[in-house]
């Protein structure tokens, strides 16, 4: 593994995801989060906590890259590798907060396109950062 590309999209991705998120939520739909929020009992956001996950989810985002490239332009493998990752953080996160009954309809529709937008453009940012390099099965990253 080239460890200065994985270092590299680890902490591309993190900045990415936060100012995504920030973005999104703190800013062009602060009303509508504000207003679900307030129907769990919950003045406004863990932005803690929530740094800490998207560092984790930044530094796993890069690893799984890693080994799931194929080849390609770094857009593509990026934009198909985010919209894999925006699939999986909705079915985690999403589904479960509509299955525990935390979530409105509304939030979990918002939800979803959100990490539809923000996972595809992570993808394309650590595309980007890994560039054109060899298959993860030539590289050795699998184990």
């Amino acid at each position: 593994m080239n460890w200065a590309r994985f270092i590299l999209a680890s902490v591309v991705g993190y900045l990415v995801l936060v100012a995504a998120g920030g973005l999104w939520h703190l800013e062009l739909f602060r009303a509508f989060y504000a207003q679900q929020l307030a129907a769990v009992a919950r003045p406004g956001p863990l932005l803690p906590e929530i740094a800490a996950a998207e560092g984790v989810r930044a530094v796993g985002f890069a690893l799984v890259y890693a080994i799931g490239y194929r080849g390609g332009p770094p857009w593509r493998e990026g934009l198909r590798f985010g919209l894999l990752m925006a699939l999986l953080s909705a079915a985690v996160i999403v589904i479960t907060y509509a299955q525990l009954k935390v979530a409105s309809p509304a939030w979990v529709w918002m939800e979803t396109a959100f990490f539809v937008i923000q996972c595809g453009i992570v993808g394309v940012v650590i595309g980007y950062c890994y560039g054109r390099g060899e298959r993860a099965a030539e590289s050795g990253i699998l184990m």
